[in-house]
């Protein structure tokens, strides 16, 4: 009933439909597996669920303060303010500083920060090359990526915290440094209170950076 012409076009159009259909599959499964980098609040990925958990190992694994044997800086004179959450890790711009926190003491605790946030970043990269992420559209990686949903901040809040309980300066971990900037609470207290409205709405994904 069929010329070989009319089943060499039903040939090409059922090729055509396969590499649809294989192309609409693979980029449903990457959806599934990275998560929708334009769709904050959304349903929470593979990719955010990993990174959460790298977080909370990376900051568990640090047995004493970080700063326990290094030389004490002055805690009079200028100080900062300090974000509990950094908008870099997506906090908000507004939220409550904690304040006294000496200069010096400042620079240290943000550069450990900084480490701690590339080791996550590093991590998440690996998963990235693993699951083969496509180059197209927003690149957003590591903690940023996985502020988009309310569980990835949970996490970020949990990793957080663990990180502020195992780094610190003198012998002292950071949740005990510092005085809030209402309540004159330590870090702890003033943190507490942040990562709850964190996961909550109060953040900055998606620019993740200051002033955003």
């Amino acid at each position: 009933m069929f010329g070989l012409g009319g089943i060499s076009v039903g040939s090409s159009i059922q090729g055509v439909l396969v590499n649809y259909a294989r192309s609409s599959l693979f980029d449903f499964v990457q959806g599934k597996i990275m998560g929708d980098d334009d769709k904050v609040d959304g349903e929470p990925s593979l990719y955010d669920i990993l990174v959460g958990l790298l977080m909370r190992s990376l900051a568990s694994s640090i047995s004493e303060p970080a700063g326990s044997n290094t030389v004490g800086f002055a805690s009079a004179g200028k100080t900062h303010g300090h974000h509990t959450i950094p908008e870099y890790m997506c906090g908000a711009s507004k939220q409550v500083d904690l304040v006294d926190l000496p200069v010096a003491q400042h620079k240290l605790l943000h550069d450990e920060l900084f480490l701690f946030d590339t080791a996550v970043t590093i991590g998440a990269k690996v998963y990235e090359l693993g699951f083969q992420k496509k180059k197209a559209g927003r690149r957003m990686a590591g903690i940023a990526k996985v502020a988009r949903t309310r569980q990835g901040r949970a996490a970020i809040g949990i990793g957080l915290a663990a990180f502020y309980s195992n780094y610190g300066f003198n012998g002292a971990s950071w949740m005990e440094l510092g005085r809030g900037q209402k309540t004159r609470a330590p870090l702890g207290v003033v943190f507490g209170t942040e990562a709850v409205n964190f996961a909550a709405k109060n953040h900055s994904y998606p620019t993740c950076k200051k002033g955003g």
